[in-house]
Parts: C-alpha cells; sequence; structure tokens
C-alpha cells in the first residue's frame, strides 16, 4: 500500500461460506464462537487467510487489503430464532420473517483509503478502512498527530445493497389483529439479489454498529413444494382423509366426484349444515387447492350476502390472509421515494403480503365505488395476473428513478357480490363486468325452501346449545380442520397436465355456451375452467385432468349461470338440489345430478358446435 503503483488497489474480496453442521462436528468451541462472536470468527478467518497466502505465495499483501463477508445458513434451533423485535438475540441468529418492503438496489462505500495530511507526520500511512453499510463516515483521526485524516477518492471501493423491512408472518395468519415492528436488514453484495417482496425468509444475521446485517436469505416454501422440488415423495395423506376415502368407496357410489362433494360439505359445518352452499363450498375448496407452485391461483366470487361468515372463516385454513376494503384500510403495492435519503422504496400492500393465501375483499360493491388506486390495482392485477407496482413521487426525479416492477399475482383474491335474483335484469350488467374478472361467480345465498329450514334449523341449533356437543351430530365422522390443511397443503402441489380429451371437451363446452348465451361469458373463461378442473384433479390425488374434472366444472358452471341468466340450452334438464332430507347422501345426490348432465349434455353439444364426429368423452352410466 505504500508504493505508488498500488496504494489505490482494491482489497481482496472474499466470501467465506460456512457449513456450520459440518463446523460443529470439527470443533463445538468454533462454532460456538461464530454463533456467541460473529465479529470476532470473521477477524480470526481473516487472519487465516492472510497467513496463508503470505506464506504459501510470494505476494506480500497488508492486511488491510483483505476483505471478507460470512455467509452461513444456521439450523432452525428455537433458541436462536425470532419473529419479533421483543425478542431480539445476540451474537449470530435468524429471523423469520416476511419482507414487505425493500429498496432498489442502492451504492454504498464499502472501504477506502485514508491518508494524514500533515506529510511529516510518522503515522502518515496510506491504510485501507472498512466502511459496512452506509456511503458517509465520520471524520478518522490520525493516531499520532490528531489531525483529521483526507480520503483518498480515487480509492474508494463501492458496492450494492438493499435495505429490507420483515415481520412476523403471525401478523398474517392470526384472527386478531395485532400490531407488529418490523425489522430493518441490510442485504449487502451477493444477497441483494432475487429478493422478492411478499416471500417468508430465514435470514441469518448479526448487528454490526447498531444495524442487522445479513449472512443468509433463505426463501421458505411449503414442506410439499420442497419435496417436490427435491425429488423426495409426498407425505402421507391424514389419517382421517384416508378413512373418508375408505368410507365412500364402500358406503357411497363409485363417483370420481364423491371426494370433492364430501370435503366441500364439510367446510366450516358450524356455520352452515353440509347441504346448504354447496356450490359455495365447491368453489372455496377448488380455490385453496389452487394455491401450488404449478399453477395460477383460481380467484372466488361469491354472489349473495348469506355465506359471508362461510367465506370468512375458510378463508383462514391457508397460510396467510389479507383484508382489505371497508373498515381495513391498506394501501396498495408501490413504490415511492424518501426525499431524505433519495432512495426508492418497494413495498408490499395487500396482493403481495397475501403470497401463497389468501386477499379478502368484504364487499366488491363498496370496494369498486371507492375508486380508489388500491382498487385499480387489483382490478388490473386480475385482468393480467400480475401485480404492477404503483408509483408514488418517484417520476418527477426523471426517468432515471422510474422502477415499477411486476410480481407474477400468486394469491386468490376472494370477493362478495351483493346480487340478488328478483332484480337481476337491472344489475346484469354491472355483475358481467365483474364476472369478467373472477371468472366463474359461485352461488350464496339460501333459495330453495328446503335449504333455508335447514339453515335456520342448524342456527337455532347452535343459538340454543353450548360447549363442544353443539354439533356433534354433524361432525362425527367430519376430517379435523389440521387434517384438511395438511391435506390441501400436499394435493396442491402435485404437478397436473390436462389431456387431450378433457381439453377437447372444455374447447366445446365453451364455444356451446358462448352461442346459447350470446355477450354472457368473457373469453377468459376457459383458462378459468382449466384451472378449476386442474384443481379438481389435484383434490382426487391425479396428475392427469380426466374428462370427469371437466364435466365436475360443467356442472357448476350451469348451476352458476342457470341461477343468474335463467335456463338455456339445457332448459329440459330437472337437477334436483342436495339435501339432508333425502334419503340419499350428498355426495349420491351429487352423482346422480352430473351423470345425468353428462348425459344431457353429449347430444347438445353435438347439435350446438355442429360436429357430427364429435367423440363421446362423458361418463358412462
Amino acid at each position: 500500500m505504500n508504493e505508488s503503483s498500488n496504494k489505490y488497489a482494491f482489497p481482496f474480496h472474499y466470501c467465506v461460506y460456512i457449513n456450520f453442521p459440518e463446523l460443529l462436528d470439527i470443533s463445538d468451541q468454533i462454532a460456538t464462537l461464530l454463533l456467541k462472536e460473529p465479529h470476532v470468527f470473521k477477524n480470526l478467518v481473516k487472519d487465516v487467510l492472510h497467513c496463508t497466502i503470505t506464506i504459501f505465495s510470494n505476494v506480500k499483501l497488508h492486511l488491510s487489503d483483505f476483505a471478507i463477508s460470512l455467509r452461513t445458513n444456521l439450523p432452525c434451533i428455537p433458541s436462536i430464532v425470532t419473529s419479533s423485535v421483543n425478542s431480539m438475540k445476540s451474537g449470530l441468529f435468524i429471523i423469520h420473517g416476511v419482507l414487505i418492503a425493500t429498496t432498489v438496489p442502492i451504492k454504498y462505500l464499502r472501504s477506502t483509503v485514508y491518508e494524514c495530511p500533515i506529510k511529516e507526520c510518522e503515522n502518515n500511512i496510506l491504510k485501507r478502512r472498512v466502511h459496512g453499510k452506509y456511503n458517509t463516515q465520520n471524520n478518522v483521526k490520525c493516531s499520532f498527530c490528531n489531525s483529521n485524516k483526507k480520503e483518498v477518492l480515487g480509492a474508494q471501493e463501492w458496492s450494492e445493497q438493499v435495505i429490507g423491512v420483515l415481520i412476523d408472518p403471525n401478523a398474517l395468519q392470526l384472527s386478531t389483529f395485532n400490531r407488529s415492528q418490523g425489522f430493518t436488514v441490510f442485504f449487502q453484495d451477493d444477497l441483494c439479489q432475487n429478493l422478492l417482496l411478499g416471500a417468508c425468509y430465514n435470514v441469518t444475521v448479526y448487528y454490526d454498529d447498531g444495524c442487522l446485517i445479513a449472512c443468509s436469505a433463505y426463501k421458505l416454501i411449503p414442506d410439499a413444494q420442497a419435496r417436490l422440488q427435491l425429488g423426495i415423495s409426498f407425505k402421507p395423506i391424514p389419517l382421517s382423509i384416508q378413512k373418508l376415502i375408505n368410507f365412500l368407496s364402500v358406503n357411497g357410489p363409485q363417483s370420481p366426484w364423491a371426494l370433492t362433494t364430501a370435503l366441500s360439505s364439510q367446510l366450516a359445518p358450524f356455520y352452515a349444515p353440509f347441504s346448504c352452499f354447496l356450490h359455495l363450498k365447491a368453489g372455496i375448496l377448488l380455490s385453496l387447492v389452487s394455491q401450488g407452485s404449478n399453477s395460477k391461483p383460481v380467484h372466488l366470487l361469491c354472489l349473495g350476502t348469506d355465506g359471508k361468515s362461510l367465506l370468512s372463516h375458510c378463508s383462514t385454513k391457508l397460510s396467510r390472509r389479507v383484508i382489505t376494503g371497508g373498515m381495513f384500510n391498506i394501501s396498495s403495492d408501490k413504490s415511492f421515494l424518501n426525499i431524505e435519503s433519495d432512495t426508492i422504496w418497494l413495498e408490499a400492500g395487500p396482493l403481495l403480503m397475501a403470497d401463497g393465501g389468501i386477499c379478502y375483499i368484504s364487499d366488491w360493491s363498496k370496494f369498486e365505488q371507492s375508486h380508489s388506486s388500491i382498487t385499480l390495482q387489483i382490478k388490473k392485477a386480475l385482468e393480467n395476473g400480475e401485480v404492477q407496482l404503483e408509483m408514488q413521487g418517484a417520476q418527477k426525479f426523471g426517468p432515471s428513478l422510474n422502477y415499477s416492477p411486476c410480481y407474477p399475482l400468486s394469491c386468490s383474491v376472494w370477493t362478495e357480490y351483493n346480487y340478488k335474483p328478483i332484480i337481476r335484469n337491472k344489475s346484469k350488467q354491472s355483475l358481467l363486468s365483474v364476472i369478467e374478472l373472477f371468472g366463474m361467480p359461485f352461488i350464496s345465498t339460501c333459495e330453495s325452501q328446503a335449504e333455508i329450514e335447514e339453515f335456520v334449523k342448524h342456527t337455532l341449533m347452535n343459538a340454543t346449545s353450548t360447549g363442544v356437543n353443539r354439533i356433534n351430530h354433524l361432525l362425527h365422522d367430519s376430517v379435523p380442520e389440521v387434517d384438511l390443511k395438511m391435506y390441501l397443503e400436499i394435493v396442491s402441489s402435485y404437478p397436473v397436465t390436462i389431456s387431450q380429451k378433457a381439453s377437447n371437451l372444455l374447447k366445446k363446452y365453451f364455444v356451446a355456451l358462448r352461442r346459447s348465451r350470446p355477450g354472457c361469458l368473457p373469453l377468459s373463461t376457459i383458462k378459468i375452467m382449466a384451472a378449476l378442473s386442474e384443481a379438481h384433479a389435484r383434490i382426487a390425488m391425479r396428475q392427469e385432468v380426466t374428462e370427469e374434472d371437466v364435466i365436475y366444472i360443467i356442472y357448476l358452471y350451469e348451476q352458476s349461470f342457470n341461477n343468474i341468466y335463467g335456463p338455456s340450452f339445457m332448459q329440459n334438464l330437472q337437477l334436483n338440489k342436495p339435501t339432508l332430507s333425502s334419503e340419499s347422501t350428498i355426495p349420491e345426490q351429487v352423482d346422480i345430478n352430473i351423470r345425468k348432465l353428462s348425459v344431457w349434455l353429449e347430444d347438445s353439444l353435438k347439435s350446438l358446435v355442429c360436429d357430427e364426429s364429435f367423440p363421446n368423452m362423458f361418463v358412462k352410466e
């Protein structure tokens, strides 16, 4: 560093990757040193590297010519993991949190060289000094003459960093709304790449000058998806699901729709008896199963308000639920400029914070009337399948500061639409615009007298009963909620492809439906039907969509459009609404309806699409 030829040379920078389990096997004392005193461990490694290079090579380097960064993934031991600022750790520890805000990559001064301005000073030696995380440094004093040292500008070493904020994931899971304070973490050098807003991370950190510096950032994914990526077999499905499958195979019809019907009917039995809101429950189950890494999430449009409690309860079955609209006023996903630091920040709104879960909008009509930025953003996200961050204030600082990235829409949007069939003609046009955004509408009204009587009886029974026995007569064969969540996580990760026969059936029905109901069906319907069919195949634990999966979705679509627009080419087909009072079970009643539909549909589609070569792709009686 004293020679003019190399006095401005940048230091050798090493990323030291520490395999903590192997280090623990070699020496538990050194592993403890890393945990308790990461700075001491870092300096020790630096000294070892310096000695190794100077001894085994002819290069003579000063210790200040070296800089190292620690990279290590600690095991998730409860004693070193925290999600709350109220339980901060010392030394090296793990922060488990959801990334809700980051800066764009910004420059920071990693190190520079200082010299004493007094030439006669005995300590006038060029020495590189590490800066760390900030672009500025306090005055550096000469240890001999106490003069302020001058920085050698040509020797500045710059790198990039991202400042991120992580919050406790439980803040997006709990039914009670608690305030959560976030961690501010500096992700430097290689760690500032590929950070995703809304993703959950385990970040290994340590304190440096009062700030948290990341040593590693590991994105967490569900166990089933991790097994799929590693080529490991899935966990066995819960015992209660296996018992249900065995029960249906012995006591019910040999039906490809029995399991879906049984699981749907058992959703939130406290809020509605098994036969009520079957159409809505089927949509809820299909939407929950669509939250996999290999599929686009299925959104849920609930027509009517009778099933509001059911919808709100079922939205908690995934790991995340973010509520927006009404009294829950959450700002949109956005990017904005911090004027004080001239830094662009990216902030997660409800769509990104609900990653892999549910973004729940309580009343779409009121939400749409607000005309807020978040309303427009959610509409665009539903149309395009991606979240475009809203710009706030960055444009006026010039084109170089415009930074508006897109993120894939990785959550399901659930909402209610206060639709009443008795005034359907007045609200048809506004409803059509909502259907174009969400796709298939699901019915949430008690219309038949039998359904109303069952719902009232169920409500009165719960109101006059106390304790755990109030609905035991309904729950004795039901699947526990914990098992259902585990089952949904497993099957949602199944990779699914669609067979050629199923694809042909989808196309034929789509053409027929648009001809029979012109102007009532958006072009995106066929994609939504394909996604719903894939979800039904996952429930059946199959990796290929068959004609039976498509027919079940057609059955749901016909129920929706008959309710909204009245019967069309299916007007002569009589389908009985499943009830508990029937001698047959609910899966048996649904099976009879779908088989009637499949037989009628075969002839109807042939006539509507004018194709005599239309193959027989339907289930047989």
